[in-house]
């Protein structure tokens, strides 16, 4: 007990207490006595008229209605309330709970709560208040919500998915057009390439055997080393645009068609020469794609490795075996003829356009001969398509 509760002083003399037979206590202060009679005292079981007297949006009171809606920036929050019990109102206690943030009702002396940092979303704030006996009131609401920011609402998201969904497929849609506009491209090249200069040179390389055919004797002793120069270039530069031909046309991009294209290219020259060409693992190419560049320099590096067997060797039989193995490619060209002394070839000559084609496309490429044992080209490098 204290002053505040009806005694003269908060200060009591030691051993002053006395139970007398009524059963009241008797309490000596410095400032006098004082009879409690317990009997008396009757519990009170109204608990104090509770009320939400102020909020407040960092420290500066609103008008607060119920459902009130705040922006995302507005979460500072502090809230008053008063509990009004005149029997004993310095014995007033409370109770607070924030669903959403707080777990379970947190009691205090204080009649104020703050809440700071508040994330969007809907919460529901109870109050309530008990007298001295613990009798406490029924709770009072307030429920507000807390906006999200605008990047984070569902519109902005969708807006945000809408407009990257849109950019990729304006981007795939003009690579798709861009590809496709090459193909035709390309596709015109070949054909114009076929139909007008290949036809061209065809009709210069056929005039030059015309010629050589209607000129006498004498006259043929005079010009024939010159027509034999005109029909020869012209057959080499039919075979050159015949291989640009195949290149650009995008129906040839596979690896299967690149080997196929050397068998077909050099039929006539190995059967002529009793030459078997072996094409190992060809029916495993088929969806091997190749850019245009690098089935190009690939197709001229191996038909540079049979040109050189067919000149120099003495072969009866040339291998190419090509394999695949994720991105990386192996062309294994062998053949078993005369073979040389590959340091003195090396240093001489060095095989340079073979070399320039493997850096072209780049990987690297090993020569492996000798005397009476053949020769091995082995070509490895990674995949572009």
């Amino acid at each position: 007990m204290l002053s505040s509760d009806g005694l003269p002083s908060n200060e009591c003399n030691q051993n002053a207490i006395y139970n007398d037979s009524k059963g009241n206590i008797w309490v000596g202060t410095i400032k006098g006595a004082i009879k409690y009679s317990p009997i008396n005292d009757k519990k009170s079981l109204n608990p104090p008229m509770l009320n939400i007297s102020s909020v407040k949006l960092f420290n500066e009171k609103i008008d607060f209605f119920n459902k009130i809606k705040l922006n995302y920036n507005q979460n500072y929050l502090s809230f008053e309330f008063t509990g009004i019990d005149f029997s004993a109102p310095h014995k007033v206690k409370y109770a607070y709970k924030m669903q959403g943030v707080d777990d379970d009702w947190i009691v205090t002396k204080r009649n104020f709560v703050q809440y700071t940092n508040l994330n969007n979303g809907q919460y529901l704030l109870q109050v309530k208040a008990a007298n001295e006996w613990g009798i406490w009131s029924e709770p009072k609401s307030l429920q507000f919500t807390i906006l999200p920011a605008f990047w984070e609402t569902w519109w902005f998201i969708t807006l945000i998915i809408l407009t990257v969904t849109g950019s990729i497929v304006w981007i795939v849609t003009n690579k798709v057009k861009h590809l496709i506009a090459i193909e035709r491209l390309r596709s015109n090249i070949s054909a114009d390439l076929h139909d007008d200069i290949g036809s061209g040179l065809s009709e210069v390389s056929l005039l030059s055997e015309i010629i050589n055919y209607k000129l006498s004797k004498n006259e043929v002793k005079k010009i024939s080393s010159e027509l034999n120069k005109i029909g020869n270039i012209s057959r080499e530069i039919i075979e050159s645009m015949s291989d640009i031909v195949w290149f650009v046309n995008p129906k040839n991009d596979s690896l299967f068609d690149l080997i196929s294209r050397l068998g077909d290219a050099y039929h006539v020259t190995l059967s002529s020469k009793n030459i078997l060409l072996d094409l190992q693992n060809i029916d495993l190419l088929q969806k091997i794609n190749l850019s245009m560049e690098y089935r190009q320099n690939l197709y001229l590096l191996i038909k540079e490795g049979i040109n050189n067997s067919l000149k120099y060797s003495k072969c009866s039989k040339i291998t190419l075996n090509t394999n695949v193995k994720g991105k990386t490619l192996t062309c294994n060209l062998t053949d078993n003829g005369i073979g040389f002394d590959s340091e003195k070839i090396l240093k001489g000559n060095g095989l340079k356009n073979m070399k320039i084609r493997s850096k072209k496309l780049g990987g690297k490429i090993e020569i492996i001969s000798k005397i009476g044992n053949g020769t091995q080209i082995i070509f490895s490098g990674k995949i572009t398509n």
